[in-house]
């Protein structure tokens, strides 16, 4: 009996020691453990800094490594890989973050195929050169060709485009013939007619060249009704009658005037 109790009177000291040792841990670090701690990190931010500045030039190095080489990332038909070379070598060996991709890009676009040119950098030393070309829809005049937005731009070689509609008119005047080219056009090619050639003239007149060969004076006002009219009065002739035709004139109100290729001119009156 004697020996029971003592064994129950130890449990409960036991236990007692345990909840007290729980409770210590629980307390807050004392200050100087804080103190100490502060200390370490405050050690090693200043090693990693001292490290940083003694280990600056190689670090920098690393990083803004020299930009060698590039990647076009779009489909070109115009604008030779060579071209962009030629252009990149100037830059090749620049820092990657001091490479000027806006002057780069600049440069690109002084290139007469080229219409927008976008360019990223990509870490470690690349670029990414992204072309958009312009495209040809016409030519203006002998030299120049004009895109589909009506801007004028003036290739080195006009080689292999003859075959585009020539488009002519005023200075300045080159938005508004294209605008006209598109609107003709809707007209004429359902029917199966070529709009090969078109002319504005200074005082504002409207001359066609169809499948580049008839001419078509359409004058000043309401041109679109009197090409339609004239469309409608072409579909019912026959291949041998067309033929025959050198131009045709739209300039009156209730009827078509016709000049054959032997210099006979005829009246036909459209009602």
């Amino acid at each position: 009996m004697t020996l029971r109790a003592h064994r129950s009177v130890g449990q409960v000291g036991g236990r007692g020691g345990a909840t007290k040792t729980r409770a210590r841990r629980t307390q807050p670090l004392k200050p100087r453990s804080a103190l100490r701690s502060l200390i370490i990190s405050g050690v090693l931010l200043v090693s990693l800094f001292v490290l940083l500045i003694v280990n600056r030039e190689s670090l920098t190095q690393f990083i803004n490594r020299p930009v060698t080489e590039f990647a076009v990332v779009s489909m070109q038909q115009q604008v030779m890989k060579a071209e962009v070379a030629e252009i990149f070598e100037q830059y090749k060996g620049t820092g990657f973050f001091k490479f000027d991709v806006i002057e780069f890009r600049n440069q690109l676009e002084e290139h007469p195929w080229v219409y927008q040119a976008a360019v990223k950098r990509i870490w470690p030393n690349r670029l990414a050169i992204k072309i958009t070309e312009q495209v040809a829809i016409a030519r203006w005049g002998s030299d120049a060709l004009l895109n589909q937005y009506g801007d004028l731009f003036s290739p080195s070689s006009m080689r292999n485009l003859m075959a585009l509609p020539e488009l002519s008119g005023p200075d300045a005047k080159q938005v508004e013939v294209m605008r006209q080219y598109q609107v003709f056009n809707q007209v004429l090619f359902p029917e199966g007619l070529r709009l090969t050639g078109l002319a504005l003239s200074h005082r504002g007149s409207w001359e066609l060249v169809l499948n580049n060969e008839l001419q078509v004076k359409v004058g000043r006002a309401a041109v679109t009704e009197r090409l339609q009219r004239f469309v409608g009065f072409y579909v019912g002739l026959s291949q041998s009658q067309v033929a025959l035709f050198d131009s045709v004139d739209l300039r009156y109100p209730n009827g078509i005037a016709v000049k054959t290729k032997e210099d006979e001119l005829t009246g036909v009156a459209i009602l």
